[in-house]
């Protein structure tokens, strides 16, 4: 297409490289096709940005309920890759309660995770560990449990399926989840200095049960989250779409979902384009629909959102 989020004319920068290639003899007389007329382009909020509220956390039993209403796979021995389950795209929620004082101990992820995990105990985000960058080396996902972790305490980890490689010998193992399992070593109690060794005094590796929730994000799950009922009154200006919240990231306990509905939304809506500057990692749907991921890393900052998804007979919808 002419245009792309960042604004930049695409279609008439190639038109003017071909052109210099241009050979009458062999290409013809005839000049490069005239840049089409453009569709009428227009954002239908803007003027302040759209305010998302405080949110919901996933972990919460009654959004799991929605999100998760087939039953858990239990007593799993070790946590196992997500294709196993029967679960194939979205987020996979693995489980354990610690049946002994793990504080201090070491847990790890064989080759990582596929592809992003959120670490939690007793429902605090204590890390997060990405298939694209470990903590140190190149092979090395681990972390030392906080003192939260003891006896009775529960250790959650969620994966995001981030997509699959298509190409070269990657393919052949593209099992998503943690198809490794997971590695919990308890560091030994030795206060003998004279032990010239005691530093390599490891217990063994301490087996747990999991149980573990698939969450494969559907539209009609993303419908019946139980949000409370605020909508949120804009005035129309055109301009981009951008979102907003009070609530600060930095304090999340773990990831939640965000939403607003707005029920002024105009006639004659066309095309245009959600601005997620500012925001993380996440997923956004207009009225249901999954218009996408975006990732602060970049490269892509705004989401494309076709007119047809911006029915101006009912509220929008932005989760």
């Amino acid at each position: 297409h002419g245009y792309g989020s960042d604004g930049i004319d695409k279609y008439s920068a190639l038109a003017a490289v071909f052109k210099r290639y241009w050979n009458p003899k062999t290409d013809g007389a005839a000049e490069p096709p005239q840049e089409p007329e453009l569709l009428p382009r227009k954002a239908i909020f803007g003027g302040q940005a759209v305010h998302m509220g405080e949110g919901i956390e996933l972990l919460r039993e009654n959004i799991m309920n929605v999100l998760s209403p087939d039953a858990a796979a239990t007593n799993l021995t070790e946590p196992v890759a997500m294709e196993r389950l029967g679960c194939y795209y979205g987020l996979i929620l693995y489980s354990s309660v610690l049946a002994q004082d793990l504080s201090g101990s070491n847990l790890s992820i064989p080759h990582g995770p596929r592809d992003r995990a959120h670490i939690l105990v007793g429902g605090k985000l204590i890390g997060l560990m990405s298939r694209t960058t470990a903590s140190t080396g190149d092979d090395d996902f681990s972390l030392i449990l906080p003192d939260t972790a003891v006896k009775g305490a529960r250790l959650d980890i969620l994966v995001e399926n981030m997509g699959r490689i298509n190409f070269a010998q990657a393919m052949m193992n593209e099992t998503k989840g943690l198809p490794n399992g997971v590695v919990l070593i308890q560091q030994a109690n030795d206060d003998n200095d004279d032990d010239e060794n005691h530093d390599d005094d490891l217990s063994a590796a301490i087996p747990l049960r999991w149980e573990a929730h698939c969450l494969p994000l559907r539209p009609n799950q993303i419908e019946k989250l139980p949000f409370p009922k605020s909508p949120s009154t804009l005035h129309i200006q055109p301009s981009s779409i951008s979102l907003a919240s009070s609530f600060q990231a930095a304090a999340a306990p773990f990831p939640r979902f965000f939403r607003s509905q707005i029920d002024n939304v105009p006639e004659g809506v066309v095309d245009t384009y959600l601005d997620m500057s500012g925001w993380g990692k996440g997923y956004v749907w207009v009225n249901s629909h999954n218009i996408g991921r975006y990732w602060s890393v970049g490269p892509q900052a705004r989401l494309y959102v076709p007119a047809p998804f911006l029915d101006s007979k009912s509220s929008l919808e932005l989760t």
